[in-house]
């Protein structure tokens, strides 16, 4: 079936040769983790899928990145909404915005079929937008096998901003229990986020400062976690607590204590840690690669195209963000749809 192309407007030359399992370290951003890996990923399950700034005639849908798209500014970037939405004027097809983590406050476009979110909270027209969950860490090392039910090693994947000012406070309280905390940043020798070999627990927290509003983060670390057959304690932000089940597949904490009174408990209840291992592997298998992409290739068919009547609302409202008056926006519109017209 030609499921669908991926519109874009970036340099995509020899993207249909990565092996995202292989080469994990490659595109590692929003971009690359929502939009490059799931085209991929698709294209070797076998789907006819497409990418480029040109769109085939034979294609279902037309996917986007929104963080492309908008380049994180507030009235995104209309310029390159209005080239998009020239070539859906020429193709009658379902246009898919993959709003990944940009912040809520920046609009998809408004001739969107479906925008997939990343948190239920963060749905507010369900006609048009729903959740799926992101891919799980391309190319992960599970935790060994030959692990104790125990916790010795504490880690911590993230961005080098985002991580919290109390982790020193907290390999300081875990010293005296025995366990040791790894931090894998982007920077230096630290970066491996793929690897959770040698660890027992993760950490799925943020801080406020860089997080901003919680609707619009994926649970990709706790969804991590679970792939990766280790226990995650999590800060009670939104994507946690609409899909984790507390006490069975993951812990809840706020504070360096409460993570240290955790681990503590784990290690002198070993029935607890064994369920929550058990708890973990069994997420793990929910979220697993396989069927997280069956899932977005199953909603990416039988949308209902968009409409011209959008398409051309939509050029309108880019054109007064770059500065035209309403007046202007609309003769232009009127000048744009007279031209499609003549090519029809």
């Amino acid at each position: 079936m030609n499921l669908a192309h991926f519109w874009t407007l970036r340099d995509c030359t020899g993207i249909d040769l990565w092996d995202p399992d292989a080469e994990p370290s490659l595109h590692q951003s929003g971009y690359g983790h929502s939009f490059l890996e799931l085209y991929v990923r698709l294209r070797r399950a076998g789907h006819q899928v497409s990418i480029g700034s040109e769109i085939p005639v034979d294609r279902a849908a037309v996917v986007v990145c929104l963080e492309e798209l908008s380049g994180w500014k507030r009235h995104g970037a209309p310029s390159k909404t209005i080239r998009l939405c020239w070539r859906l004027l020429r193709r009658k097809v379902p246009l898919v915005v993959i709003r990944n983590d940009v912040h809520p406050h920046i609009r998809a476009p408004y001739c969107a079929s479906l925008e997939f979110l990343p948190t239920t909270a963060s749905v507010q027209h369900p006609d048009r937008q729903c959740v799926l969950p992101l891919l799980p860490q391309r190319g992960l090392r599970p935790r060994s096998d030959s692990r104790l039910s125990h916790i010795e090693f504490v880690g911590l994947k993230t961005y080098s901003q985002n991580v919290p000012d109390w982790v020193p406070e907290l390999e300081r309280l875990l010293a005296p229990h025995g366990v040791g905390v790894r931090v894998d940043t982007e920077e230096g020798d630290s970066h491996d986020w793929a690897d959770f070999v040698e660890l027992d627990s993760v950490l799925c927290f943020q801080p406020s400062a860089t997080l901003g509003d919680a609707r619009r983060k994926p649970a990709t670390k706790l969804i991590n976690a679970w792939a990766a057959g280790v226990i995650p304690i999590c800060e009670p932000h939104t994507a946690y607590t609409e899909i984790a089940e507390p006490g069975r597949d993951s812990l809840f904490a706020t504070t360096p204590e409460a993570i240290v009174g955790w681990v503590a408990r784990l290690n002198q209840d070993h029935e607890l840690a064994s369920a929550l291992f058990a708890g973990a592997q069994r997420r793990g298998a929910e979220f697993s690669t396989s069927l997280i992409l069956a899932r977005w290739a199953d909603a990416l068919t039988g949308l209902k195209p968009v409409t011209r009547r959008r398409v051309l609302t939509e050029i309108a409202i880019c054109l007064t963000q770059l500065g035209l008056g309403p007046r202007a926006s609309q003769r232009l519109v009127t000048v744009i749809q007279a031209r499609h017209d003549s090519h029809r």
